[in-house]
């Protein structure tokens, strides 16, 4: 029921914030269960871009913060196990093979590379979820703050994009943690031309 108030609000308010302009571009249904969260963000003053989360555990503030989070974050997977190994490794060649590295000592690289992964792919904007920098306290990264609050991601969704990601929420991500595809659902990406999350 949430869900759907919710769309209709952002089906009203338009892209002008009048509500003169109504575009639905898909539906769906979250359902909250047994202490589940399901919040909304809408950024303004268009209200062109929208996250619905769907949260196990934590409170409504940190499901509004973390749905505030994700639209302006856009990360492309909730934790570092949903990170194709393809990606991964194609990433890792990149940052293998770039001037900056290979102008340092050969025993020095790998070490090199990882903390490149950890900082500029895996922790970035567009990166992993989890890892991200919370934007409401950036000495905490998101996965902290989920798992400091006993919270999960279990599903977002982009309303607009028609794309929906889903999270395992038996996982708390955190660190190296990560969510998954929840059992029976397929993975999903979150945005256009985005990989799972």
């Amino acid at each position: 029921m949430a869900y759907a108030a919710w769309w209709a609000w952002w089906a009203a308010a338009g892209a002008d914030g009048t509500g003169s302009v109504i575009a639905v571009a898909g539906g769906g249904r979250f359902e909250a269960v047994d202490g589940d969260r399901i919040s909304a963000y809408a950024h303004p003053p268009a209200n062109k871009l929208g996250v619905l989360v769907h949260l196990r555990g934590g409170d409504d503030e940190l499901a509004r913060n973390l749905a505030m989070h994700i639209s302006w974050s856009d990360p492309r997977w909730v934790g570092r196990d949903n990170v194709p190994a393809e990606v991964v490794a194609t990433e890792r060649a990149i940052y293998l093979n770039s001037d900056e590295v290979q102008s340092k000592p050969v025993e020095a690289r790998e070490k090199i590379v990882d903390g490149m992964l950890n900082k500029r792919f895996f922790g970035e904007r567009g990166g992993v979820l989890a890892d991200q920098p919370w934007i409401h306290d950036s000495s905490l990264t998101v996965g902290r703050v989920l798992a400091d609050q006993g919270a999960a991601v279990t599903k977002v969704e982009q309303p607009g994009s028609g794309d929906t990601a889903r999270g395992d929420g038996n996982n708390q991500p955190g660190g190296s943690g990560a969510t998954g595809a929840a059992a029976g659902t397929s993975q999903t990406s979150i945005g256009a031309n985005k990989t799972a999350f």
